[in-house]
């Protein structure tokens, strides 16, 4: 990778006189930015551009390349790969677009390059990207203009190119210094995880930010989508340990991932499981821009200071705002906690008598200057105090700004500012790493994001790697499933040792009453047909039968759905398709469900959540990648709104969460152990105080 970072040379191919071309524009930012190395113009015509000799092609170099940018139409980039001789160059970033982007065509096309290149070893960044820029290096091989200069820690890996100039507007806009920023294009070759991997031993980047539209892995062979998720997560697990990771996923709804198709020829995975996946590997997700540069602006001062707890100050000359950062602190999870009488006694000495002593303190514009420091210090120096929120608002004191800047070096803990109108204290602060935000809802969230890195490294430390145990029965062949009903699926469940209902297969009145009896009233009757999703919806379900009589009765009523439902359909297996399931019936106890699919780029994801309405009206359920840990199936029970039930809510019953847990890494192993189901819908099963139930289960292949 360094080839691409630290090249001794740069061959430009489609190097132009033209000011305005590309090929002249990369060449002057390299030279502006003060790029060290040997600068080698490359086109067919020849003679000299910028003073520099031009070469006819790569192979005339008379040395080998360590980095050649191609800034050539798309038509004419094959051709120039074919012709390169072995060794000759090491690198390749393409900038040229109408690739895959573009459809079927430009697909094929970039499939060819890919083979050419990986017959020549070459490595390659894009195409369809805006290239790379490495400040410590003086390398701006992009063709943006007026880049920060500045040295930071931050580095940026970025789908889009276009999203890059966002990304640097931000910086300048908060005085942010940049380590490193990758245009990755179309992902032919290298992609996310690769440069993930470069960031995470990359010294000068100690924070790391992402722009995903969709995840690929470009050295793999198969080309199977949910290989590069999972090395991705692997990955971005070990190094968020060390350094935070944020990432803004493009692509989230269905106009989203069709512009990002457009746009990069990828396909978005669903991101309701991209988002689970993320908190599983300890990577932080923003919602938006603003809440996206925000968190990494914090990070980038204060990965190595997190907060020691999740209680916060709020300090202030300006009340209404203060009141707002208040409220935003407990929507989202951080405490303001009321100081105690004495310290508020000793804080009300340093206030004007209508200041306010609790928190928020509000110091007023009428505090003493020469009061701001004791105040300050008073405050910030709680040890039930993890950080302080600082507020000012056209209240341009040297005494307010100095009063932070000396506790934050006294007591080494993060303080963050809400400055309007500031200027002398906005320039001291961000002189001593103070991180300045315009709104108090901005530097709340970003404060969060803090204790969200403080909790992910405290998981990371302590959970073990995900692993699994294969629970599959040696008994039994392993081979693809060739089922999807009911009867069938939870055969399945109970080879993995999923408990489920005592049930019998029947084809007639006479089987159903036989088994009834060995089974015991009351019982289930369910038409037992694979062609019916939803068998309550159309009478299919009979419930609370007590007797022979009512049984005989409801076997009448599912054999002439039978009839009337599926009338052209041709029993797939002696005749499972018209029969009927007769089970015991299970009263008491708590719905929940446990669901399974195969996301396109993770691979098996599975979900829980309460049943009925919980899971399907109000969306109350959590999911996360296979395979899952223990710590991984106790934080999808806790992470459901719904949990309280399951605790014993009002008097309700305590369920035995243990067996749940069971139940959820059973089917994690189920999932990874047969990749040929496409769904698992185990809805629902019955807990309560001793064990779990399964009562209806249902298998779709891909």
């Amino acid at each position: 990778m360094d080839y691409f970072f630290k090249p001794k040379n740069i061959a430009i191919v489609g190097a132009s006189q033209d000011p305005a071309k590309p090929g002249r524009v990369l060449i002057k930012n390299l030279i502006d930015y003060g790029y060290r190395g040997k600068i080698i113009p490359v086109n067919p015509a020849g003679g000299r551009i910028t003073g520099r000799k031009v070469f006819p092609s790569l192979n005339d170099i008379p040395h080998p390349v360590d980095l050649a940018i191609f800034c050539i139409p798309n038509h004419l980039v094959e051709n120039v790969i074919a012709e390169i001789k072995p060794g000759q160059v090491k690198g390749i970033i393409i900038i040229s677009s109408g690739f895959k982007e573009t459809g079927a065509l430009g697909q094929q096309a970039e499939e060819r390059i890919r083979i050419l290149l990986q017959e020549r070893g070459i490595r390659a960044i894009g195409p369809n990207c805006m290239g790379l820029y490495n400040v410590s290096a003086g390398l701006n091989a992009t063709h943006f203009p007026g880049l920060p200069q500045v040295k930071g820690n931050i580095s940026f890996i970025s789908q889009s190119g276009a999203y890059g100039g966002i990304i640097f507007h931000a910086l300048k806009e908060r005085q942010i210094g940049l380590s490193k920023f990758i245009s990755i294009g179309n992902q032919l070759d290298l992609g996310h995880t690769d440069l993930l991997e470069y960031l995470g031993a990359d010294l000068p980047t100690q924070v790391i930010g992402l722009f995903i539209e969709t995840l690929k892995d470009g050295r793999s062979d198969s080309g199977v989508p949910p290989q590069a998720g999972r090395r991705f997560l692997d990955l971005a697990r070990r190094i968020s340990a060390k350094k935070p990771i944020v990432v803004f996923k493009g692509g989230r709804t269905q106009a989203g991932r069709r512009a990002a198709s457009s746009h990069t020829g990828s396909l978005a995975g669903d991101f309701t499981v991209f988002k689970s996946a993320m908190k599983q590997a300890g990577v932080l997700v923003a919602e938006n821009s603003e809440e996206f540069f925000d968190i990494l602006y914090i990070l980038s001062i204060y990965h190595h200071q997190l907060p020691k707890n999740d209680n916060v100050a709020i300090a202030t000359i300006s009340g209404g705002p203060s009141v707002i950062a208040g409220d935003r602190c407990e929507e989202v999870g951080i405490n303001v906690p009321q100081f105690n009488h004495a310290l508020r006694q000793k804080i009300s000495r340093c206030l004007p008598v209508f200041g306010a002593n609790g928190n928020p303190v509000d110091m007023t514009p009428q505090i003493k200057p020469e009061n701001y420091e004791p105040c300050v210090d008073l405050v910030v120096r709680q040890p039930n105090i993890g950080g302080v929120i600082a507020l000012n608002v056209n209240l341009d004191r040297p005494e307010f700004a100095r009063a932070f800047i000396k506790a934050k070096k006294k007591y080494k803990k993060p303080i963050v500012a809400v400055l309007v109108d500031d200027p002398f204290i906005s320039q001291e602060f961000h002189k001593h790493q103070i991180p300045v935000f315009s709104a108090p809802e901005r530097a709340v969230r970003a404060y969060r994001g803090l204790l969200e890195y403080r909790q992910i490294r405290k998981k990371l430390s302590t959970d073990k790697p995900r692993r699994y145990t294969k629970h599959y029965c040696s008994g039994d062949p392993r081979g693809r499933l060739s089922f999807i009903g009911e009867y069938e699926s939870k055969k399945l469940l109970k080879r993995y040792g999923i408990p489920v209902t005592r049930e019998v297969l029947c084809q007639d009145e006479h089987a159903a009453l036989k088994a009834a009896r060995q089974i015991g009233y009351p019982v289930v009757l369910k038409i037992a047909s694979e062609k019916i999703i939803h068998k309550s919806d159309v009478g299919g379900v009979i419930l609370n039968i007590n007797n022979e009589q009512e049984l005989k009765m409801a076997a009448k009523r599912v054999l002439r759905l039978a009839s009337n439902v599926l009338p052209s359909v041709i029993p797939a297996k002696a005749g499972i398709q018209n029969s009927f399931l007769v089970q015991k019936m299970i009263k008491g106890g708590q719905e929940i469900i446990i669901g399974g699919r195969r996301d396109e780029i993770f691979g098996p994801a599975i979900l829980f959540g309460l049943g009925g309405i919980f899971t399907e009206v109000l969306k109350d359920f959590a999911l996360r990648i296979c395979p899952i840990t223990g710590t991984d199936a106790r934080e999808m029970i806790n992470e459901i709104k719904g949990n309280r039930i399951l605790k014993g809510y009002r008097g309700k019953e305590k369920v035995n969460l243990n067996a749940i847990t069971d139940a959820l890494l059973k089917v994690s192993s189920l999932l990874l152990e047969h990749p040929e189901i496409k769904e698992l819908d185990i809805n629902p099963a019955i807990i309560n105080e001793r064990n779990l139930t399964v009562v209806d289960a249902r298998i779709i292949l891909s």
